[in-house]
């Protein structure tokens, strides 16, 4: 008998209200105590007498400093119990392990106030056959009694890698905000299955985000403010309640934050249109910058 816990493919967050920083903690591994990554939390542990220990530090192969982080997908076997099988696992949140009924979550998170374009970092991997590994991130705010998810990115590793490489799990914004909260999780094993391969490898280090030109436009969405492509004819309807008829400069950033198209715009009836022939599916920010120096910002999605 065999028990499985996968935790990363779930991508199961909880998160907590708390105050906030912009780094990643301990981005480079530099930093151990008691066989883990300090601030960071693993799947290592000891069941029933038998240690399970997934994530390591590596010293003798690191892209820059004195460590690495080492996770490896290993089973062992427990006297009547039968084969478990852990991946190396580890996340700036917390994680509740139920090893007897299979089950397990991530949740919380660091505090964090800012908006990356994309986590990066550098890895090796070399899979066992069929297997994957995984990195995400998080972005989280809190909403009174409950907690939105801002934006999530991630990167699937399917192939050796024997020589340190960067990846990069692209933010997608499903609110543009600014959050309190992120998580990262790093995983050796992604794959869901009866069989899952032992044996995977997976080396991460030096960790950071990347802040686009997109990340200084500190965008939010307000019940004034709206934005409805027009798809059949090429253009956005943008709709700004004003007291007045006002001059305000149109702007359309793509996600990467270069500007795309400027236009310069009279709301006198709380809308105006913004053609956008010859622009390709994909997100959007659209800005309004009023005359009495006001700033109003929406993603937009175009198929």
């Amino acid at each position: 008998m065999k028990k499985t816990i996968l935790l990363f493919i779930t991508f199961s967050m909880i998160t907590f209200f708390s105050f906030a920083q912009d780094d990643i903690p301990n981005a480079g591994f530099e930093n151990w105590s008691g066989g883990e990554p300090v601030d960071w939390n693993t799947l290592d542990q000891n069941i029933l007498g038998t240690d399970f220990d997934m994530v390591t530090e590596d010293n003798s192969d690191t892209y820059s400093g004195n460590a690495s982080a080492r996770l490896e997908t290993i089973s062992h076997y427990i006297f009547l119990y039968g084969d478990v099988e852990m991946p190396g696992l580890m996340t700036l949140g917390e994680l509740e392990v139920d090893v007897i009924n299979q089950d397990g979550e991530v949740y919380g998170g660091v505090p964090y106030a800012s908006n990356p374009q994309s986590l990066s970092g550098f890895y090796k991997y070399s899979p066992a056959d069929g297997d994957s590994a995984a990195m995400g991130v998080v972005l989280y705010r809190w909403n009174g009694s409950t907690r939105d998810t801002l934006a999530g990115g991630d990167f699937w590793a399917w192939e050796e890698v024997n020589e340190w490489t960067e990846f990069e799990a692209v933010l997608e914004y499903e609110i543009w905000a600014t959050p309190d909260t992120m998580n990262i999780i790093i995983s050796s094993t992604a794959v869901e299955a009866e069989e899952v391969p032992i044996g995977s490898v997976l080396k991460i280090d030096e960790l950071s985000f990347n802040y686009g030109p997109t990340s200084i436009l500190s965008p939010d969405f307000k019940s004034d403010f709206h934005v409805y492509p027009d798809i059949l004819n090429h253009q956005f309807r943008i709709e700004l309640k004003l007291d007045k008829p006002e001059r305000a400069t149109v702007q359309m950033f793509d996600i990467s934050g270069n500007l795309i198209l400027q236009k310069e715009k009279t709301f006198y009836n709380n809308s105006v249109y913004l053609s956008y022939r010859e622009v390709p599916a994909g997100i959007y920010i659209v800005r309004v910058i009023t005359s009495s120096g006001k700033e109003y910002t929406q993603k937009v999605r175009l198929y």
